[in-house]
């Protein structure tokens, strides 16, 4: 609602069914139910206008994966050029994680997000079920982001602790540090 409330559209498509749906169609619906909405938003003008050239993706865990995925894949899913994306605790349960290493599948792609695309990769230190790995992919592998343009952001708890499914905005004593792209 506070973005609401700063006069942005919002919209958060379904992608998953249910926890058995399958990763590999989270993308797609996503891009169905984003083009849907915009679809239907202008087709009446006295509904609320989508600014297509201020488009930005942002989610939490799945949801990380797939707005970053989107945000590299926008002309294959035919949505706006992203402005910004940002992939919060992005990543992937622990049995899929060496399995992605070997094997890259077309919805771990983010090697085409745009050049001018503001991209911001969050990942905590103690996070118990994505750690630090896909956001780190992300960074590296959107080549097409300048430097300046992009940051990898690792989330502190000087209580010990951040776990995958809490807050992190509303966490106390937190500290934000930028990270480096090289290897731990």
């Amino acid at each position: 609602s506070h973005l609401c409330r700063k006069g942005n559209l919002v919209i958060f498509p379904q992608y998953q069914a249910d926890l058995r749906e399958l990763a590999t169609v989270y993308s797609p619906n996503a891009a169905a139910g984003i083009n849907d909405a915009l679809a239907w938003l202008e087709a009446d003008k006295k509904r609320t206008q989508p600014e297509r050239d201020k488009f930005a993706l942002a989610g939490h865990s799945a949801g990380a994966l797939v707005a970053a995925n989107l945000a590299s894949e926008f002309e294959k899913y035919k949505l706006p050029k992203p402005k910004a994306c940002m992939a919060v605790q992005p990543g992937v349960t622990e049995g899929l994680r060496t399995l992605l290493r070997k094997n890259k599948p077309d919805w771990m792609e983010f090697g085409n997000t745009p050049e001018g695309c503001l991209l911001l990769c969050v990942y905590s230190d103690s996070d118990n079920i994505t750690g630090w790995w896909v956001a780190r992919r992300i960074f590296m592998e959107s080549t097409k982001v300048k430097e300046a343009d992009k940051n990898l952001v690792e989330v502190r708890s000087d209580a010990g602790f951040l776990f995958h499914s809490d807050r992190i905005a509303y966490r106390d004593a937190l500290c934000l540090l930028y990270t480096s792209p090289s290897p731990r």
